[in-house]
């Protein structure tokens, strides 16, 4: 039981880590690919400075 208690809170943080890092991912795939889907466009010069900082 005491074992159990200390290695509950490091495998939420894991878990809240993981989770994290995916919702990030995901969120940076889909600024990837809008921003790729902007190159075509006439604004991509205006937009790509606004959205660079959220690609890094």
């Amino acid at each position: 039981m005491f074992i159990h208690s200390s290695i509950h809170p490091f495998s939420h943080s894991f878990i809240h880590s993981f989770t994290h890092t995916f919702i990030l991912s995901s969120i940076h795939s889909h600024v990837r690919s809008s921003v790729h889907r902007l190159t075509h466009s006439s604004f991509h010069p205006l937009i790509l400075p606004s959205t660079h900082p959220f690609i890094h």
